[in-house]
């Protein structure tokens, strides 16, 4: 029969495990950062960080959106925007064929259309930029609501 005292002895030796793989977590992340911080300090005192633009001056920092700011600068836009583009240019080459004389859209051209609308309105931040799914008779109305 396992006695109360049995039980927390082998409640108190898990959490001992626990505690000490935890501890151990740290030490090697904190290792890791001490090696990282010497390799940078080894490399400031060869020079290494001598030769960069904008040496002395203060960073640019741009207020508000900092994740936004660091994409821009990159030249990555959410997927969602990415998505817009794609839409607007699939949307503006409809218009033109249906503005030729006797072209039509086919309905599975408009199926396509409306899916990556839906998917655009599942992935945009606010409901508020959500956008309707188009049809032949409404695309030039919702193509002005794109733009």
């Amino acid at each position: 029969m396992i006695s109360n005292r049995d039980k927390e002895t082998k409640a108190g030796d898990s959490s001992d495990a626990r505690t000490e793989a935890s501890k151990q977590t740290y030490y090697s992340a904190r290792h890791h950062e001490k090696a990282m911080d010497s390799i940078v300090d080894e490399f400031a005192k060869k020079g290494g960080f001598d030769d960069l633009p904008g040496k002395g001056k203060p960073l640019k920092l741009q207020e508000g959106d900092v994740l936004g700011h660091v994409m821009k600068e990159a030249n990555v836009l959410p997927p969602w925007l990415e998505l817009r583009k794609e839409i607007v240019n699939e949307m503006s080459l409809l218009l033109a064929r249906q503005r030729e004389v006797g072209a039509s859209i086919h309905e599975q051209e408009l199926d396509a259309l409306n899916e990556k609308i839906r998917k655009f309105n599942r992935h945009v931040p606010s409901s508020l930029l959500q956008k309707g799914l188009v049809s032949a008779s409404n695309l030039e109305q919702q193509y002005e609501k794109w733009l």
